[in-house]
C-alpha cells in the first residue's frame, strides 16, 4: 500500500459524502480522494472561513467536504462550467440539504469571479481542470481577506504530465511555469503537497489589502 492510499483509507467518510461520490462516479474528471477532502475541511476549519470561493467541482464531493469545516452560517459560492457536473452538484446538495448554505453559479470561472467583491471571501479552491491559473491566483488575491488562503487542484496536471520533463506543449509549459513563479514568490507562502495529482496551498499575508 502507497502512503496516499493509506491516508484514503484514514479518512472515514460519512453517508453522504459516500452518496455523493456513487452519483458522481460517471464523470470523467472524477472526485477529489478522501485525503485532499480531508485537507479542504482541515484548512475551511482553521480558517473558520464564512464566504469561500470554488472554482470548479468535481459532482459536490469537495463542497461537501468544505462545508464541514466551514462556520456553520458559512455561505459556499460553487461555480461550474459544465453542465454535467453542476447539475450533480446541484442534486447534491439538494439530497444532503445543505442548498441554503451554498450559491450554486453556472458560468466560466475567470467570468463569475471577476464580478465578486473584493475582499469579502476567506479561502478560494480552483478545480483541478481549471486552466489559467495565474489569473486565478490573481483573482484570489483580490477576493481573499488578509490572512485568507486559495488552494490549486491537480497542479501536475492529466496523467501528471508537469513532470514529464519531454511533456512541452503549451498548456503543460504553463502549468510548470505557474508552480515556478508561485514557489519563488516572496509575497505569498506557499505549500505543494503530492496528492492527487498535486494540490498546491497559497496563504495570503495579513497586511495585503
Amino acid at each position: 500500500m502507497d502512503i496516499q492510499s493509506f491516508a484514503d483509507e484514514w479518512y472515514r467518510e460519512d453517508s453522504m459524502i459516500m452518496a455523493a461520490r456513487t452519483r458522481g462516479e460517471h464523470l470523467t474528471d472524477g472526485n477529489v480522494s478522501p485525503a485532499t477532502g480531508g485537507l479542504l475541511r482541515s484548512i475551511a476549519a482553521a480558517l473558520n472561513a464564512a464566504a469561500v470561493v470554488q472554482a470548479g467541482g468535481d459532482g459536490g464531493v469537495s463542497s461537501l467536504y468544505l462545508l464541514a469545516g466551514m462556520a456553520d452560517a458559512g455561505v459556499l459560492t460553487a461555480i461550474e462550467y459544465a453542465p454535467g457536473p453542476d447539475q450533480v452538484a446541484r442534486d447534491v446538495f439538494r439530497d444532503a440539504s445543505v442548498g441554503h448554505r451554498v450559491r450554486p453559479i453556472t458560468g466560466k470561472t475567470l467570468d463569475v469571479i471577476s464580478r465578486l467583491a473584493d475582499h469579502a471571501y476567506d479561502l478560494v479552491v480552483v478545480g483541478a481542470e481549471v486552466t489559467d491559473r495565474a489569473e486565478h491566483l490573481a483573482q484570489a488575491r483580490r477576493l481573499l481577506r488578509p490572512g485568507g488562503a486559495v488552494i490549486f487542484l491537480g497542479v501536475f496536471g492529466r496523467e501528471q504530465c508537469v513532470l514529464d520533463p519531454s511533456r512541452r506543449d503549451e498548456q503543460t509549459s504553463a502549468q510548470r511555469h505557474f508552480l515556478t513563479e508561485a514557489g519563488d514568490d516572496p509575497s505569498i507562502t506557499a505549500s505543494l503537497i503530492p496528492i492527487d495529482n498535486g494540490v498546491l496551498v497559497v496563504f495570503i499575508p495579513l497586511d495585503e489589502g
